[in-house]
């Protein structure tokens, strides 16, 4: 992963790839992205067995973000259990993060 600019507080990432992602999302580690100028944050849910989470981090302009404002819940929140599942959930209006890839901004907080 490789650094590309500090915007707005965020440290974004050029060169993310596809097989960096399916592994994140096999480890359960948290993705944090923009698709069509949304922030997502995707992690697995390790509380009562719960599926991968999928919410708007609640990124503020400072680039960090808050816990004054409760996470917004996307759709398909919990749905997949499995890593398989999480990578085949059509949650990004109504595709997987794979096909929508080229469209994604990968960053950091």
């Amino acid at each position: 992963m490789e650094q590309s600019n500090m915007n707005d507080g965020r440290l974004w990432f050029d060169d993310e790839d596809p097989d960096g992602i399916h592994e994140m999302i096999q480890r359960g580690e948290a993705i944090f992205f923009q698709f069509r100028g949304r922030d997502y944050f995707i992690e697995r849910g390790w509380c009562g067995g719960g599926g991968y989470v999928i919410q708007d981090p609640q990124i503020g302009l400072d680039g960090k973000s808050r816990d004054d404002i409760p996470y917004t819940d996307y759709p398909g929140h919990l749905e997949a259990k499995t890593p398989e599942e999480m990578t085949a959930l059509p949650f990004l209006d109504g595709k997987t993060i794979f096909e929508r890839f080229g469209e994604l901004q990968f960053f950091d907080i």
